[in-house]
């Protein structure tokens, strides 16, 4: 597979990826993919924000648990 995105998403990463919350709001800044009025949303990403920590601290099982 061919993920068009991945080079940007790695670069977010590699820049934010010690701060969750930077690292969520890196990628709702992403405008091409996001919609402006989610990523504007605090409610949206704080949701987004839970679901990425449970998965990565508690995996798959724990971030489903979540939803």
């Amino acid at each position: 597979m061919d993920d068009p995105l991945a080079k940007r998403f790695a670069e977010l990463h590699q820049k934010h990826g010690s701060d969750p919350s930077a690292l969520v709001a890196a990628y709702l800044a992403m405008d091409d993919v996001m919609p402006n009025a989610l990523a504007q949303d605090d409610a949206f990403a704080q949701a987004v924000l839970v679901a990425y920590q449970a998965l990565t601290h508690g995996g798959l099982n724990e971030a489903l648990a979540v939803l």
